[in-house]
């Protein structure tokens, strides 16, 4: 009968682990692939319900108010056009609106904000 040294061992069904030595242990682990902040910033402009700029993918350039967020979508309200669910991946970057509207006055987009053709939308056709 053996003696019982006090150490814990292994369980029976499984077979033992070989010993691992110093090369196989890495010095660092890997950063988060998330930290969080762009959560927190969000959240922040939600509950600020401030006036946000969106540069898409495409070069056009969305104004809103954040409403929602998830993974992978934006919900964007808009009080001179309909919301928008706009895809993270879609998006290049985003900015607070430096030139907040007053009142309920329109805003009149200066010429730099359409590509140079003129055309807003240059995937729609017929546009003049």
């Amino acid at each position: 009968m053996p003696i019982d040294s006090g150490y814990p061992r292994e369980p029976r069904h499984l077979p033992p682990q070989p010993r691992r030595t110093g090369q196989q242990y890495s010095a660092r682990t890997p950063p988060p692939d998330t930290t969080g902040a762009e959560v927190h910033y969000i959240i922040k402009q939600i509950e600020a319900r401030t006036p946000m700029v969106f540069k898409l993918v495409g070069g056009e350039l969305v104004r809103g108010v954040i409403e929602y967020y998830d993974r992978d979508m934006i919900k964007l309200t808009r009080g001179d056009g309909p919301h928008l669910l706009i895809r993270k991946e879609n998006v290049m970057y985003m900015y607070k609106d430096d030139q907040p509207r007053r009142g309920n006055a329109p805003r009149h987009e200066s010429s730099s904000f359409a590509p140079a053709g003129g055309n807003a939308f240059p995937h729609r056709r017929g546009n003049s």
